[in-house]
């Protein structure tokens, strides 16, 4: 088994002396396992080893102690090791678990410096994933299962029996904790470990070769596939967004890899419900012009309208308001607003200044205010009489609902003077002769 492990890392210019594996290490048989065969090598190689663990505190005193035996496993072996507890109150589903566990894991990575994290999935965790995420309605994306490699995660075993790792342990008189929640057949990978898995072997008593063996054949497809997509998205995409003109002329099964590809890129988990939910959103809103949303995560929106297909993020809305009261330079976030006198003629032709500018002729005194848009406001728009309000005013300028938060108004109280770069309002458009200028820069240069 050795062997095994150091030509994986060799695989991966791991098997150096300048090397930082991180090792994610539970107190479990597997990753007990791994740990003392990588503290083997690195005697050998002279890599170095730094110990991970995160206690999700579900089992109370029986989790502070597995956290414990990890702790004197390291310490037995003279090893660096990181732990972290996390709050009883967090979600106790093997999602959220999971999420949490990764996240450990990649600050554990950015504080070491390591070059990557070894983690001891085994034959029979892949088995596992792959009969899940069947019943979850995967497809062939699903099938690859658990990857060697992924990212900065590598996991030696994946090729490896439990049973052959339990008769390593037992060979060389290693201890190892006891999950009680293995038990538990309420969490569907139990139930699929302790009852549906044993049911195959009936069937064939080499059923983790079989397969694994499918997830091989699986994977060779599946990279058929991505380029495939890889192409497509090319001719589709403007940067990350995805021009619906163009999606509108794809397949049926090409859009839903798309879709696809989305959840995958932003590590979310996905089934084909979720698939066919997005793309049935995607189908009713795609010739929206303000268009529409749909939650992805807490933080993570796809939107949709008939220009774009893309995904954003939660942003809030900015509560800052900046009192404008004379002649001078003021800043709101990343921008600078001025105000100054001006005695001429409006120009025929703007400067290219990546600024929005506008002549305005105000009647003393000034009194305005800077910040996003509220509710109840309103404006006049040039040449109209009446007002209108500011929200069907924007949608008349097309303007994205997700973006609508991000825009700065120069206001008085709830009506609107200037939307830049959208319009004026007409109480301050030029009657005679402009006697301001009034101009809002990106500090940034965007």
């Amino acid at each position: 088994m050795l062997e095994t492990v150091l030509e994986i890392l060799k695989k991966y210019n791991l098997a150096e002396q300048n090397k930082i594996l991180l090792v994610g290490l539970s107190g479990g048989a597997d990753s007990v396992c791994l740990s003392d065969i990588l503290c083997k090598l690195s005697l050998e190689v002279g890599f170095k080893i730094i110990l991970c663990h995160l206690n999700h505190n579900w089992r109370g005193e029986q989790s502070l102690s597995d956290m414990q035996f990890c702790i004197n496993f390291a310490n037995e072996r003279h090893l660096e090791i990181l732990t972290e507890t996390l709050s009883e109150n967090e979600k106790h589903t093997e999602t959220n678990a999971r999420e949490l566990r990764y996240e450990f894991f990649k600050e554990c990575i950015e504080k070491t410096n390591a070059d990557a994290i070894i983690l001891a999935h085994n034959k029979n965790d892949n088995a596992e994933t792959l009969i899940y995420r069947i019943i979850k309605g995967t497809g062939i994306k699903g099938l690859c299962s658990i990857k060697e490699k992924r990212d900065d995660f590598i996991r030696p075993l994946i090729n490896t029996s439990r049973a052959d790792i339990e008769e390593y342990c037992k060979k060389n008189n290693l201890k190892y904790v006891i999950d009680s929640t293995n038990f538990d057949n309420d969490y569907n990978r139990n139930y699929i470990r302790n009852e549906i898995l044993p049911k195959f072997e009936k069937i064939n008593s080499k059923y983790l070769d079989s397969i694994s063996n499918l997830t091989k054949i699986a994977e060779a497809d599946e990279e058929l596939i991505e380029d495939l997509i890889k192409n497509t998205e090319k001719s589709i995409k403007c940067g990350e967004k995805i021009l619906t003109d163009k999606y509108n002329e794809l397949s049926e099964h090409i859009k839903k890899r798309i879709i696809l590809n989305i959840y995958i890129k932003h590590n979310i988990d996905y089934d084909s419900k979720r698939i066919n939910d997005i793309f049935n959103f995607i189908e009713k809103n795609k010739n929206l012009n303000c268009g529409s949303k749909i939650s992805l995560t807490n933080d993570l929106w796809l939107f949709v309208s008939k220009d774009t297909i893309e995904v954003i993020t939660k942003s809030q809305k900015p509560t800052l308001k900046v009192s404008i009261d004379g002649e001078g330079k003021y800043q709101y976030l990343d921008y600078i607003f001025e105000i100054k006198k001006y005695d001429g003629n409006i120009p025929e032709k703007f400067p290219d200044d990546k600024e929005f500018k506008a002549f305005v002729e105000i009647k003393e005194p000034i009194n305005f205010e800077l910040r996003s848009r509220e509710e109840g406001d309103y404006i006049q728009p040039l040449g109209i009489n009446g007002t209108q309000k500011l929200k069907k005013y924007l949608n008349a300028k097309k303007i994205k609902n997700h973006e609508k938060d991000s825009l700065i108004f120069l206001c008085k109280g709830n009506e609107v003077y200037w939307a830049p770069p959208y319009g004026l309002n007409d109480k301050i458009k030029v009657v005679s002769k402009p006697n301001y200028v009034i101009s809002l820069n990106n500090r940034k240069g965007q």
